[in-house]
């Protein structure tokens, strides 16, 4: 390069002059960028091997026929699982469990499942709820569907609303039954919900006028 260098004359072109005073950079940031290249495909290689082999490992998890046992597996495999698929981890897990009735575990599942993304929350929070109903936990499983209303999407909000109804209902917690009946009301444009949730409007609200009597 020296060599070169010294044979270009100073009124060759400003490029050329350009090139060949940096050469030994350029060839530095070129042999920098060539093992970035390779460096990341390595990395992508055995990102991608590690992932078959999490998903072949939770396959022959998933086979196991004995549900207890699979359950046990799953829930240790699940710390260590790659993100890609610790969300199917713990799907299966609570599937698992609810398959066991271990409600206690299904609400687990789902308090894990909840936290991946914030377009499955309203669900995940609704199969908390109803794995507290399923351990008679009540009022419990009103509280937290309640405590969720305030972040609700429109399109999630019926489901969560109408456990709140069923279980305030139930409890004869009639106002908060009511509240729940409201929020119906002014989420739907179908009809047949419209007059559904307007008769049981009017039903609470006879039940609320003979509770204070």
């Amino acid at each position: 390069m020296d060599s070169i260098q010294s044979e270009v004359a100073t009124e060759a072109s400003p490029m050329l002059l350009f090139l060949t005073r940096n050469a030994r950079i350029m060839a530095l940031a070129l042999v920098l960028c060539i093992a970035g290249i390779i460096g990341y495909w390595v990395h992508a290689e055995m990102a991608k091997s590690k992932r078959e082999e999490t998903i072949a490992e939770l396959g022959k998890i998933l086979i196991l026929s004995d549900a207890q046992m699979r359950l046990e597996r799953l829930e240790s495999f699940a710390p260590n699982a790659q993100d890609s698929v610790k969300r199917q981890t713990w799907y299966s897990i609570m599937h698992t469990a609810n398959e066991l009735k271990d409600y206690a575990r299904v609400y687990t599942a789902w308090e894990h499942i909840r936290d991946f993304d914030d377009n499955i929350r309203a669900t995940a929070t609704v199969g908390m709820a109803d794995a507290l109903s399923s351990q008679n936990k009540y009022k419990e499983a009103l509280a937290l569907l309640e405590s969720v209303t305030s972040n609700l999407k429109d399109a999630s909000a019926p489901p969560v609303y109408m456990r709140i109804l069923a279980l305030a209902d139930s409890l004869g917690e009639y106002e908060r039954a009511l509240g729940a009946c409201n929020a119906l009301l002014g989420k739907t444009t179908n009809p047949s919900d419209i007059s559904l949730w307007t008769q049981k409007k009017i039903l609470l609200e006879e039940q609320i006028a003979a509770a204070k009597k």
